[in-house]
């Protein structure tokens, strides 16, 4: 029978067939209405248990003007009424008209199947209602005018724009009941709308819980695609994968990856340009681009770990002010956030999945009922059982027979996956996935097989073709080394095996394949060919070397690793102690992709766990094990752990020396590593000795005009420059300039660095007359060639205000300097160091024209947020610490500006060492300041000290050398000891370049 589509402009009947007579009660109520000259709209055409709301019924619904829910105790599990409910709340709450025009006729004696009760609790009519028809029938009609305009267009069908979260983009057909979580995730995430009830406004978040397989994921998923129109800026999904019972819980460092390898994709997906960008600018870069378009946005992070701390829960989340956020997880420690908890599915829910809508008589349905209980209502447990009974036309009875028959068999499977099911069931669970697993031919087997090798997130299809190919799985032949076309033909078999339903499934959209993590534990515990396990992780392993071994060491390569790199970190993230040579080769590879990506701390712990297996494995000799060694000093030196690369480049260059020669090509690149190290810790002199053999060796080897003689000579020069060797430093910097203009032209990049570091010469040697119209050029040039908003040209916008400062030109300064922290902010994001850098620049230059007012605050915000993101320690918060000190210095606020000098100076000494030019320079400040104060006798032996110290380690003559004499002098005077100011003086004016 089709719709009665007698209901324009009336009321729509939202009901089921499967536990309601259409002539009985509520055909009765229908003829009672239209009897008033109601119209009425009833869809008898019928609909799946598990299918959507079809074109026909949305488009009666649209042009009703009230809907009447016929709520048996089937409504809330059929799918189609769950929809036309929701649809309506959500039309009337968007019309602010949710009092009236959503009515519920409950023709049961009880409440307790109605799961949204508190949202509908003043639209309910009940069974003692229905003794009189006619008077309800009065009471809706009444209704109808009171809304004279029809829903209108309704909600848009779940189809919301999707940013990551590869398999979920799909909304689950088999999906049951959960009416009441779903509305309370709704209410979480809207606590200020009018059917949510009145709370508080802000950011909003909604944490889902539960065992597995109680459908977090899957409540999730359906929230996003039911609830879509209130999300136009679209939902984003980041997976974590975080409950794997079957491998090693990845390590914080490993989660964070995960997060800023998914944000990534996102803001890809976003169409922001990432290229080189550090993780915590994309993230800012995404949160920045989500608050200008100004959408409510739907951001789903689903399955974190147990366990993390605020932190790592902060790493998978945003706070752009349009995110309302979902997080599904395990964990129900996170009490401060709201939650929801998911716990066993009601009778009917159970049901519903268990005979997948198929009526039964009256025995078999006692045995299904019996069947739920024995499987606890277990979501995932019942689908699974579900799906075989009606693929298989195995009888409740025969399967219940079956399950119990033999429970002892899966204690084992049970007892370890405990903690992740309800008690008192898992064995019921496990055999329930045994029987369908048992089910499955060879190439569905296969591909779970490689899934237990794999991380439990969503695998792309083309890894596991990759691997099946590598692999020769096919039904049809039992040799290996299949090529690619009859790979593909048995992937195809496998995911169209007749019992893959409730084990995995495949989303052709994004091409990837999901198992859930219980169904992945229990194969690799059931797999009937156990020792085919070790040849697919080995096929997977090698299938991934060829994917990184391409790519890990350019960044701009890296966007197709995203989807695999989970996958690479679990193959070379086990609990035995020993990977074999591809698996180390892939770790090191990782370590690589971690380094590159801006994640140093990451790549570390990699090349640290690479070294120890290149060495166990190669020996300490090997030029492999020398490569890593110095990989991960490098890793070391770019987290800011000097105190532990520095040994690591010196073993390796003192190994490289001995097995390979001191003209070795990598030896030389070990001096200069080891060299750069020195220069960074503040050790000059020991950096330049190793700098200038290395500029020679190379010279001597590779001739003036190769590319590494040429880095060699730039990185002398700067060591000369920063020693205070102006002279030295300045025709190095010229040749640089000219060999490079001359082999490779006035435009190449490195030409632009090579001009801009001998305008940076030029400056730091006072030759300002020089200095401005090469970094005037090397603008002008990036501008033409890179564009305006290269970083690189921003960097020369930067740099030239600094010249122009240093000239006293504020006035062409300061615009410069606003126009550079603009600019990164709106490119980098405005955590970038850069941007740190910028704003730190622009407080100096508004401090030097006097505007302390202005110069304070970004002091004061460029420190906080150094700190916040780099740490207490790092260098560059040392310096931010300084220049706020100072600037309290200058304000005459010494009361606050001491305490941050000494504090600095305790830390330069602490991590940098009493010789290390920022502590010489931290021990003038606290000098100065005890000498603003009236200290003086603590104010002088602090700068007899630095001045001994400058002079022993920069020389007689250095610029800072000159400085610390002439303070000293000063200081002497104001103590009234005249001779010995007078001494320091005549001194200074009888060193070179002292005279002033």
């Amino acid at each position: 029978m089709g719709e009665d589509t007698d209901g324009s402009g009336g009321v729509f009947v939202s009901w089921t067939r499967a536990d309601t007579d259409r002539h009985g009660p509520l055909g009765h109520l229908v003829d009672a209405l239209r009897d008033l000259g109601v119209p009425v709209w009833v869809d008898d055409a019928g609909i799946g248990p598990f299918d959507s709301v079809p074109d026909r019924v949305r488009e009666g619904l649209a042009a009703s003007r009230v809907v009447l829910a016929w709520y048996s105790h089937a409504y809330p599990t059929r799918r189609a009424c769950r929809e036309e409910l929701t649809l309506a709340l959500l039309a009337a709450e968007r019309a602010g008209q949710g009092a009236g025009r959503v009515l519920v006729v409950n023709p049961e004696s009880g409440m307790g199947h109605v799961l949204e009760g508190r949202l509908l609790e003043r639209r309910f009519a009940g069974p003692d209602d229905l003794a009189d028809l006619p008077g309800l029938a009065a009471r809706i009609a009444d209704r109808v005018p009171a809304h004279p305009v029809p829903f209108g267009a309704l909600p848009a069908p779940g189809r919301p724009r999707w940013y990551g979260g590869a398999g979920w983009e799909g909304s689950s057909i088999r999906f049951v009941g959960r009416l009441g979580q779903l509305w309370a995730v709704h209410d979480r995430l809207h606590r200020t709308t009018g059917l949510a009830g009145p709370g508080a406004a802000g950011r909003s978040v909604a944490v889902v819980s539960g065992f597995g397989g109680m459908g977090k994921s899957l409540l999730a998923a359906e929230y996003a695609h039911l609830f879509a129109d209130c999300y136009p800026g679209g939902v984003v999904w980041l997976s974590a994968a975080g409950n794997d019972p079957t491998g090693t819980p990845p390590s914080p460092e490993q989660t964070r990856a995960a997060a800023d390898t998914q944000i990534a994709a996102v803001a890809t997906a976003l169409e922001i340009d990432v290229a080189g960008l550090d993780p915590d600018t994309v993230r800012e870069r995404v949160k920045t681009a989500l608050d200008e378009r100004g959408q409510p946005v739907l951001w789903i992070a689903d399955d974190l770990p147990t366990g993390l701390d605020a932190a790592g829960l902060d790493a998978w989340r945003c706070p752009a002010a349009v995110v309302h956020e979902i997080i599904t997880t395990r964990d129900r420690a996170h009490s401060k956030l709201d939650r929801v908890d998911l716990d066993e599915l009601s009778d009917a829910d159970a049901l519903a999945l268990l005979t997948q809508g198929r009526p039964l008589l009256n025995e078999e349905l006692e045995q299904a009922r019996l069947l739920a209980e024995d499987l606890g209502h277990h979501p995932l447990a019942c689908d699974v059982a579900g799906l075989y009974l009606a693929g298989t036309g195995t009888t409740f009875t025969a399967y219940r027979r079956r399950l119990n028959a033999d429970l002892g068999r899966f204690d084992q499977l049970a007892a370890r996956l405990a903690d992740q099911l309800p008690g008192g069931h898992a064995r019921q669970i496990t055999a329930t996935l045994a029987t369908s697993l048992n089910g499955l031919g060879k190439d569905a087997w296969t591909l779970l097989r490689l899934t237990g090798q794999l991380a439990p997130t969503a695998i792309p299809r083309r890894l596991i073709a990759d691997v099946f190919a590598r692999r020769g799985a096919s039904s049809d032949a039992e040799d290996g080394g299949k090529g690619g076309d009859e790979a593909e033909d048995a992937v195809d078999r496998a995911l169209l095996d007749p019992h893959r339903d409730g084990l995995f499934s495949a989303d052709p959209a994004t091409q990837t394949v999901l198992v859930h993590v219980l169904v992945r534990a229990a194969a690799i515990l059931l797999d009937p060919h156990p020792d085919d396990q070790a040849p697919t992780r080995a096929a997977a392993v090698t299938a991934l070397l060829d994917q990184f071994g391409d790519a890990a060491d350019d960044v701009r390569r890296h966007p197709p690793l995203t989807d695999l790199a989970a996958h690479a970190r679990h193959l070379t993230t086990t609990s035995e102690p020993l990977l074999d040579v591809d698996a180390v080769r892939l770790l090191a590879l990782l370590a690589r992709y971690d380094l590159e990506a801006g994640r140093p701390a990451l790549a570390a712990q990699e090349y640290e766990r690479t070294l120890v297996q290149v060495e166990r494995l190669l020996g300490p000799d090997h030029p492999d094990t020398l490569i890593t060694r110095g990989d991960l000093a490098f890793a070391y030196q770019d987290a800011g752990r000097l105190d532990q690369a520095l040994p690591l480049y010196e073993r390796t260059l003192a190994d490289r020396d001995r097995l390979q020669g001191p003209d070795h090509p990598h030896t030389l690149t070990s001096r200069g590593n080891l060299a750069a190290a020195y220069h960074a810790a503040g050790r000059l002199d020991q950096a330049l000795p190793l700098f200038e053999r290395t500029l020679a060796d190379h010279e001597r080897l590779l001739g003036p005009d190769h590319p590494a003689t040429l880095t060699s000579r730039n990185n002398v020069a700067a060591a000369y420059h920063d020693a205070g060797r102006t002279t030295e430093a300045l025709p190095l910097h010229e040749r640089t300039l000219t060999d490079v203009e001359r082999l490779l032209g006035p435009d190449h990049p490195h030409t632009l660095g090579s001009r801009h570091n001998l305008a940076f010469a030029y400056r730091a040697a006072g030759r300002l007359d020089e200095a401005l119209p090469l970094y005037e050029r090397t603008l002008a040039d990036r501008e033409r060639i890179l564009g305006p908003d290269h970083p690189d040209t921003v960097t020369s916008r930067g740099n030239l205000a600094q010249g122009y400062g240093a000239a006293g030109r504020l006035t062409e300064a300061l615009p410069l300097y606003e126009r550079t922290l603009a600019d990164f902010k709106r490119l980098l994001g405005p955590d970038h160091p850069a941007t740190l850098a910028s704003r730190g620049a622009l407080a100096f230059a508004y401090q030097d024209a006097g505007r302390l007012d202005q110069a304070l605050p970004l002091y004061e915000r460029t420190l906080a947020d150094h700190e916040r993101l780099q740490g207490p320690d790092h260098p560059h918060t040392l310096t931010s610490r300084s220049n706020v000190a100072a600037a309290y210095h200058a304000a005459g606020r010494l009361d606050e500006a001491l305490p941050l000098f000494e504090r600095t100076l305790a830390d330069h000494e602490r991590l940098q060492g009493p010789d290390h030019p920022h502590t010489l320079t931290s021990r003038s400040n606290v000098a100065a300041a005890y000498h603003a104060a009236g200290r003086l006798d603590e104010a002088l032996p602090l700068y007899e000290r630095t001045l001994a110290d400058r002079e022993r380690i920069l020389g007689p003559g250095h610029p800072a050398t000159l400085t610390s004499r002439e303070a000293l002098a000063a200081a002497y005077r104001a103590a009234g000891r005249t001779d010995e100011a007078s001494a320091l003086y005549e001194r200074n004016l009888t060193e070179p370049g002292g005279a002033r």
